[in-house]
């Protein structure tokens, strides 16, 4: 797809930080996903996106990232959730123009069952594996910022069924906690987090200041941290700049050259998401703004799995964001004690969450 000027700054200046190596910036509202629109002058490139390829990442050899596209035979819909008024839907919330907000993201335990942050109707919702209701978890006035505001995103899932929220409040970081039994608790902080991964047991992101960090979700404490460590101990990390991303995992250093499939010299500016399995695999959610000439930039994208050796596959990513979509929570993740990665896309009118067979 192609982004005209008007977004072009505002959209490089995102992507030159890696997802994770700065945290979000608190905000009480969603801000508006730039508009996306074809440009005559730079038409989308026609090279064919492969379902799959399979990568020795040690190779050196470029990574093509390609436009938004189809996801490959592996994966399937695990289902939609439309939304709606009734108890069993999600709920959205007016964004200015006529643009209908839509929900928050959510999360899977380990039980397999997933909760969802509705803010539109100030609570948790709580599916099944298959999307079936299961009930709901509302958010008690004293957790609602001056009583009447849902400033809580991106939720995380613990091993003991905890689930975490992250604060958006200005000047009041902290986070509050979901036990298996419905009570919330809130945590104070002595600073904001972006908080991008977990072990089950240690919240991982970065700080105010953008250096790695690890936070206890027991009582807040943040300690530094050089790396993230995933599912079976696995520690990683991942450093990004124009064209090029640097992955250590499994005692290896991996540069990943990266480039825009049919715009040869034109270096992507990434932004990644990451997730790991029981299997030892690193999954990394990777999309790319390319400006193929002045004022003009395309957006590319890919899901790289890599495996401790440097090997792995590089497939296709259906389009991720849309008009509804507040864009404040973890489209890529890997439920505690499972291989599979799934993804969560917040589109115009359902939630859908895909996962790889």
């Amino acid at each position: 797809m192609i982004r005209p000027h008007s977004t072009l700054v505002g959209a490089l200046a995102v992507a030159l930080t890696i997802a994770g190596c700065a945290p979000d910036p608190p905000s009480p509202t969603p801000t508006a996903s730039p508009s996306v629109t074809q440009s005559a002058e730079a038409p989308p490139s026609t090279t064919p996106t492969p379902s799959e390829t399979s990568v020795d990442f040690t190779s050196g050899d470029p990574v093509l990232l390609h436009p938004p596209g189809e996801l490959g035979p592996a994966w399937e819909e695990v289902f939609a959730l439309p939304y709606g008024d009734d108890d069993g839907q999600l709920g959205t919330s007016q964004g200015g123009e006529g643009l209908e907000w839509g929900p928050s993201y959510g999360t899977q335990l380990p039980d397999g069952t997933w909760w969802f942050l509705d803010a539109a109707n100030f609570r948790l919702a709580h599916f099944d594996d298959g999307g079936g209701y299961l009930g709901d978890a509302p958010l008690p006035e004293e957790h609602l910022a001056q009583g009447e505001f849902f400033q809580w995103q991106s939720p995380q899932a613990l091993a003991n069924g905890t689930v975490v929220l992250q604060s958006t409040t200005p000047d009041r970081p902290g986070l509050l906690r979901m036990s298996v039994d419905g009570a919330f608790s809130r945590v104070d902080m002595a600073g904001f987090v972006a908080v991008k991964a977990t072990d089950g047991a240690t919240l991982f992101g970065f700080d105010e200041q953008g250096a790695g960090v690890a936070v206890d979700p027991a009582d807040g404490a943040i300690s530094p941290a050089d790396g993230f460590t995933g599912q079976a101990g696995m520690r990683y990390s991942v450093e990004g700049e124009p064209g090029s991303l640097t992955v250590r995992l499994g005692g290896q250093r991996i540069v990943l050259p990266l480039e825009a499939a049919g715009y040869p010299g034109a270096l992507p500016y990434p932004v990644v998401e990451t997730a790991t399995g029981t299997d030892g695999v690193l999954s990394l959610l990777v999309t790319g703004i390319v400006e193929v000439e002045p004022g003009t930039a395309v957006d590319t994208q890919a899901l790289l799995r890599i495996d401790t050796a440097g090997k792995g596959t590089v497939e296709p990513v259906p389009m991720l964001t849309s008009a509804s979509d507040p864009g404040d929570g973890a489209r890529l993740g890997v439920r505690l004690g499972d291989e599979r990665p799934w993804l969560m896309i917040v589109g115009d009118d359902a939630l859908t969450v895909y996962r790889r067979g």
